[in-house]
């Protein structure tokens, strides 16, 4: 797929900053995210078309995530992934969870702790929220990660269907278990090690 636009198409844009174009033809409603720019001629001296192509890219797929690290009594929770799911089957991990929609990373966070863990909003405390970070999972999907760090007030967990065990761990004994790939990458982003 591809498209071609013109400076004269788009002169407000000036083809300065590619991110200018790319969120001017959104507007159109042309889906073209993710994108890979090509410029194909640039003259800024002269007043002729500067012309550009943007391509889809079909074979890179970005999601958006959030990671989401739960205190209580100075331990952390982790759970084990059951063996059916189809991301990290078996594995230690924090509460995970894909950003589907338009809602925010921290509302995200919360709805994902409570369908994973069945802890309550109510009994969480938002410490840290940490910096995000791009993961690169395979050479076709990339993942924008924003890690959360929470204090619960209770250490009583109600698994769902995902996970299969929980264990509140000092984070020094984090290294004894069978973590998720890039475990260390959001403990760093929440300033945990």
């Amino acid at each position: 797929m591809g498209l071609t636009a013109r400076r004269a198409d788009f002169p407000s844009l000036g083809f300065r900053k590619q991110e200018e174009v790319c969120w001017h033809l959104a507007d159109f409603k042309v889906k073209l995210l993710p994108i890979v720019w090509e410029i194909l001629s640039l003259d800024q001296h002269s007043s002729r078309a500067v012309q550009a192509t943007c391509v889809a890219r079909d074979s890179m797929k970005y999601f958006r995530t959030v990671t989401c690290f739960i205190k209580c009594r100075g331990r952390i929770l982790i759970l084990k992934r059951a063996p059916s799911v189809h991301v990290n089957p078996s594995l230690r991990s924090p509460v995970a969870g894909r950003i589907r929609s338009r809602v925010s990373p921290e509302m995200q966070a919360y709805k994902e702790i409570r369908e994973e863990t069945g802890i309550e909003r109510r009994k969480l405390r938002l410490v840290k929220r940490g910096r995000k970070y791009t993961l690169q999972i395979s050479a076709s999907v990339r993942a924008s990660v924003q890690p959360f760090l929470f204090e619960s007030t209770t250490i009583r967990v109600r698994l769902n269907w995902e996970n299969t065990d929980y264990r509140w761990v000092e984070a020094a004994n984090l290294s004894r278990f069978r973590l998720i790939p890039k475990f260390d990458l959001t403990l760093k982003a929440l300033e945990l090690r």
